[in-house]
């Protein structure tokens, strides 16, 4: 980005400020140009974790991971072969790893010691 000003060179080499108007029929200059227009690297870009799938004992938690690219027109997706060759990001994690609580455990009742009474 640069600044643009309307000016009057005088015979002395000296340059007086005017106001825009005073340019008014004349083409003004870009204040701005393209720069760094080539295309960023390939990144991956993953989404959250998803929720665990366990409480307790040890879980695993997924991510799915997209490959994006910052380009002149924006941040796109693309394919996921352009970040193969990048370093791995990982889409699984283990989670909830703390030991479960203790609990009680019962298993059916068997048939009945006595045929009446208690």
């Amino acid at each position: 980005e640069r600044t643009v000003e309307c000016m009057i060179l005088r015979g002395s080499g000296a340059v007086d400020g005017v106001g825009d108007a005073t340019c008014s029929g004349l083409s003004r200059p870009r204040t701005r140009q393209a720069c760094q227009t080539q295309n960023c690297p390939e990144r991956w870009n993953p989404e959250a974790w998803r929720q665990c799938s366990r409480s307790c004992g040890g879980g695993t938690q997924l991510r799915r991971l997209y490959c994006y690219q910052l380009t002149v027109g924006g941040d796109s997706q693309i394919s996921r072969r352009f970040c193969q060759a990048l370093p791995a990001v990982p889409s699984e994690q283990a989670c909830n790893t703390q030991r479960c609580p203790p609990q009680w455990s019962a298993g059916a009742f068997g048939p009945c010691s006595q045929e009446c009474g208690a």
